[in-house]
Formats: C-alpha cells, structure tokens, sequence
C-alpha cells in the first residue's frame, strides 16, 4: 500500500493531552468516556488531562482562610463527585494530571486586588502585578498541588504539570477610537516608574493606536511586535495596516518617537508578566524534592505578542529557568519556539474564547453580578441567548480536525536546534457538552422582569463601572 506523506504527518502530532476546562464537563462523561472520544477524535493516545483550580463562581479545593467561595460545581452529583476524585479516577487509568489555573478570579470581591485601565476604571479582574495577589494565587494553586499530590500518591498516573492561563491577564477596551489598556493599578505604575514615562500614554492619540483600533464592536489589534523589532518596522507595519491614519499629519519622526515608546511599553509588560507568574509559581510550589519534577506551564496566544497575555512569545525562549513549557494556539507554523519545549493548543487564541463563554455563565449564575453589574438588565432568557451566542463563538473557533495536526510546526529532535514541540492539546468542549452546560446552569435572578422593558438605572446597574461592564458583556468594548 502506498505510504502518503499527509498521513504520516498526521501521526506526527506528538503526545496528546486533553483540557477539560469547567467540571460540569464531567457531569456526563466518565474518564473512560472521555479517553476514549480523545483518542477517537485525534487518532492518538491520551496522556495526560488538564483540570481546572477554580471555577468562574468559586473555588474548587477547599482553602482556609480565603473568604472567596467554593464553586457549585466543587461538589456533584453526577458521575464525578468532586475534583479530587477525578484527579484519582484518571490518574487510575494510568493518564497523567495538569492542573490549570485561571489567575483573573472574576469572583475575587477585594478591590484593592482589581485591575484598573488607563482612564481610572476598574474591573472584576485580579492584577497579578500585585504582590498581594501573588501571595492569594500562590496560596490557592499550592493548595491545589497538595491535594492533587495526595489524590494520586497510590495511582499509576502523576500530577506532571501546573497550567497558567494568561490569556486574559491584561483586558482592554476602546471608546471612541481611544484605547483603554489595564492594568494601571499602584503596583503596576510603580513597576513601570523609571522603565516607561506613562504620561505619553494619558493622551490621545497616543502609542497603543499605532497597533490598536477600535472597531466599534471590539479592537481590531496586530501582534507585529517581536524581538528584534525596531520604531521603524512597528510605523512601517502601522501605515501598512492603515491604523496610522489617526494620527493625522503628525511627523514621521514622531510616530517613530511614539513606536519607541510602544516597545519600551511592550518590554516592561512581558517583564513583569513573566516576573509575576514567576512569583505565583514559587509561592505555590511546596519546598519537597518530588515537586521539583513538576512542571510550571504557561497558556498563552500563538502571536508574536499578545496584548490581553502581555507576553511575546519568541521572547519567552529566554525564560527557561522560570517556566518549564509553553502552550500556545497553531495560528502560524512558522511561530515556534526553539529552546523552550512547547505544545499546540488546538484552539483559536488559546483559551480566551472559551474563558470568556465560561466566565460570562458565570457572572450569570452569581447573584452579585446579577444585581450590581450591567448583567442586571438581562432577563433569564436573554441570559441564555448570550451564553449561546458566546458558545457558538468559542466552538467557531475550535481545531478539532486531524488535518489540523499536519500543519503542526515539527516535532523536536533531539539532535537539531529548531523546533522544540513536543505534543499538543485538545479540548473537551463540543456543541452538546455546551449546550447541556448552558441549560443545567442556574442563572441567578436579575433586576429585569422577564419583558425586556423595565427601565434600569445606572445607580441600579452599578454606577459607570456598571454601565462599562454591560458593555463588555455585549462585546462593544472588549479586545
């Protein structure tokens, strides 16, 4: 039988690992289940399974002293109980256990921990800038280790890998062509005092709508921004793309001067990323030799540099005594990394379509949010239809065909300097297993009488930080 090159390519794909994001996902499929739609679906092994530290409406290991909730989902009653035993019913099968933690915790009510854009506003979002934050991240992941560590200590399978989804780290929106960036909180600003004069960025135009624009229903964005990039690409980029355009007649020499500007910026936030993450992980991991093994991971985007993950991604080769691998989306063969080990996340943008459906099922399933941000307006059916349409989102935006597997970048080898994947990543997360989430999902009573036309005060929505939130909702403002 002739042998064809596609179909060799395809058995290239490297270990498999499965991203079970949300614990309702287990509600109807047992491991055995799971293992094997995976091994079906990609025509290869399972070795390993990603399971989340928290979900969007609470924590899922119990941890003293944190007064954020646990999750409805920590306990079920469906055919896993809670998420300790499935770490142990997979690690039972000999599959091996990530865990993932999303460090935003939308449910984290302490202010003083939020994030804060560029105008003043804040957000329900953690800055991981923050020492504080680091130490309640650290807290809670290093809980997490411990459990799973205990939960697989008589199993064939091990907890090998810790998972940091950055993907949504720093948020932005945009108003009226002008761009709203975060995080500018008192730690981030002091972290950036002496590396980037920010006043540059309390104007407009200013730096970021070299490479930002607003498109009325999002930003239209580019990550043309890599190591070795200077002033005069990023401005050759920008007039090429047309974003430049708003800054009227100004001087070359000034969008070269602001292109500077915009690097210094880029630099600084891929910086303190890594640096913050870094502290996370020390913080968590527990001073025993067999932790050592584990690995430290981060989830990013598969472009050059992603605005809402704050990283570069080729620059993340010069990190490799801090994080161990990098999972990042196949957007193009040619993005790879060559000296630290990574695998293909089969995902658009990685995990922020599917962050954003599961935080928004979130916000409306938790009572605070249904009373004090723009949700309020929502009635229980619009709810829905919102979380449908966020469903039908991140499924557009899924790699679930073998075919995708040939596009890979090459697999590693041991003897070349080149390509250093390793594996790759699918996701449990199809039209059903989103539709039966949707409609078991409890949403919580809102300040909307079901009719759509009670009239909302902004007072009753939260004040402007309210009114700011219901437009992201919609997708009016967020990046």
């Amino acid at each position: 039988m002739k042998s064809f090159r596609f179909r060799e390519r395809v058995k290239m794909a490297g270990e498999g690992v499965l991203d079970i994001p949300h614990m309702a996902m287990l509600r109807d499929q047992t491991p055995e289940e799971l293992k094997e739609s995976f091994e079906r679906t990609w025509g290869c092994s399972l070795a390993g399974v990603v399971l989340p530290v928290i979900a969007p409406d609470g924590l899922l290991f119990k941890t003293d002293d944190v007064d954020i909730p646990m999750s409805s989902y920590a306990k079920d009653n469906g055919k896993i109980v809670d998420i300790s035993n499935a770490i142990a019913k997979f690690s039972s099968l000999g599959i091996n256990i990530y865990l993932m933690l999303d460090p935003t915790v939308h449910i984290c009510r302490t202010d003083t921990l939020h994030i804060v854009d560029i105008v003043g506003d804040g957000s329900a979002s953690i800055c991981i800038g923050n020492t504080a934050s680091q130490e309640l991240l650290g807290y809670i992941l290093g809980t997490a280790i411990i459990e799973a560590h205990k939960a697989t200590s008589e199993t064939t399978g091990k907890l090998v890998g810790v998972v940091m989804d950055t993907v949504d780290l720093w948020p932005m929106g945009a108003s009226d062509d002008r761009i709203e960036m975060t995080c500018f909180c008192p730690s981030c600003v002091s972290y950036f005092e002496g590396k980037v004069d920010l006043s540059h960025f309390r104007t407009f135009p200013n730096p970021w709508n070299l490479l930002l624009k607003d498109a009325g229903s999002g930003i239209e964005q580019t990550g043309e921004i890599r190591p070795n990039s200077t002033p005069a690409n990023i401005v050759g980029f920008s007039r090429q793309k047309g974003f430049s355009d708003i800054y009227g007649t100004v001087e070359n020499a000034d969008l070269i001067e602001m292109a500077s500007l915009l690097h210094q910026y880029v630099r600084c936030r891929h910086n303190q990323t890594v640096t913050s993450i870094s502290n996370i992980f020390k913080e968590a991991f527990p001073e025993d030799e067999f932790f050592r093994n584990v690995k430290r991971i981060l989830l990013t985007e598969g472009a050059y540099y992603s605005w809402t993950a704050g990283l570069v991604l080729e620059s993340l080769d010069e990190n490799t005594s801090s994080f161990d691998e990098v999972w990042f989306d196949p957007r193009s063969a040619d993005i790879f990394l060559k000296e630290m080990p990574f695998r293909s996340y089969m995902w658009r943008r990685s995990r922020y379509y599917i962050d954003s459906f599961l935080t928004f099922a979130g916000n409306v399933g938790d009572k605070v949010a249904r009373t004090t941000t723009g949700i309020a307006r929502l009635s229980n059916a619009e709810a829905k239809d919102k979380l449908k349409t966020r469903l039908n989102q991140a499924l557009h935006t899924a790699l679930t065909e073998k075919s995708a597997l040939a596009s890979l970048p090459a697999l590693r080898q041991a003897s070349e300097k080149g390509s250093q994947r390793i594996g790759f990543v699918g996701v449990a997360l199809d039209e059903d297993v989103g539709t039966k989430f949707i409609n078991g999902l409890k949403i919580a009573p809102g300040l909307n009488d079901g009719t759509g036309r009670r009239p909302v005060s902004e007072e009753e929505l939260g004040g402007a930080d309210g009114v700011r939130q219901f437009l992201e909702m919609f997708g009016k403002r967020k990046g």
